[in-house]
């Protein structure tokens, strides 16, 4: 199997969050002591599934998976912060596809919308991750 390099493809999943909010986590969302201090949030994840196509082909030496922007926005009065989110999700676009240092993220697809009855909404995007 190809090198997985963790580390790199969230260095560069960060750089793409880090256009849309200046709150970026890596895995998992932030306690709530912090979430009562922001208005939106990034959460990058990778997925721990790698392509069956990889496994045991040492030749090529590419790893694919897949990498969640989740976006998260607090709640107005009356609900979702369609707009924040909607903006959200446009910049996360205008950075698509990222290609850098072996590291390739592209093609996004919207998966879900919510509330999270913690005073946020979130648009859940998920990405191919390529790594050469």
């Amino acid at each position: 199997m190809g090198k997985f390099r963790e580390d790199e493809a969230f260095v560069h999943g960060e750089e793409i969050a880090k256009s849309i909010s200046e709150n970026v986590f890596r895995q998992n969302r932030p306690k709530a002591e912090m979430r009562n201090k922001m208005n939106d949030f990034v959460i990058v994840s990778i997925d721990g599934r790698l392509d069956d196509s990889i496994i045991g082909n040492d030749s090529t030496g590419i790893v694919d998976t897949s990498m969640v922007f989740s976006l998260f926005a607090r709640d107005k009065s009356y609900g979702m912060d369609i707009a924040k989110l909607s903006s959200m999700l446009e910049s996360l676009e205008g950075m698509l596809p990222y290609s850098k240092d072996g590291i390739m993220i592209y093609d996004a697809k919207l998966l879900i919308t919510g509330q999270d009855d913690l005073g946020f909404s979130a648009y859940f995007v998920e990405t191919k991750l390529r790594i050469n």
